[in-house]
């Protein structure tokens, strides 16, 4: 489980939102990524060749973009509530490792209206093996 601080102006005794995130390697395999939109825009998303869209305060698993370690392209676009055309959010190259798996939570900015990625590898520990010593 991760919990996620957003901030929250308008609660005077705690000024965030604590939001749980089951990141369980059941829910999330090695080679995955999982994102996660806290925003009220939809969010579209092109990793390699897999195209994603998460809309608002909805989560979606995308499977392993390409099979093997390596580089792929990565363009990623909002539609704002009340907009008609979308807006780049990123432009880039990320790395993947079949071995790891990634979390991208899509979150409201402190300013402005194009919401902000967060994102975070992990490697999850490996299943032991029956012959294994402690």
């Amino acid at each position: 489980m991760i919990l996620l601080f957003l901030p929250d102006p308008s609660n005077k005794l705690f000024p965030a939102r604590v939001l749980p995130v089951n990141a369980s390697t059941d829910k999330l395999p090695a080679g995955h990524t999982l994102f996660y939109n806290f925003t009220e825009a939809t969010v579209y998303g092109k990793f390699g060749n897999i195209v994603v869209t998460v809309k608002p305060g909805k989560s979606t698993n995308m499977k392993p973009p390409i099979d093997e370690s390596g580089s792929y392209p990565v363009e990623i676009d909002c539609r704002i509530p009340g907009e008609e055309k979308t807006t780049a959010l990123a432009r880039s190259s990320w790395h993947h490792s079949p071995d790891s798996r990634q979390i991208v939570f899509i979150v409201p900015p402190p300013q402005g209206k194009l919401p902000r990625l967060w994102s975070l590898n992990d490697t999850p520990p490996q299943a032991s093996s029956p012959n294994a010593q402690p």
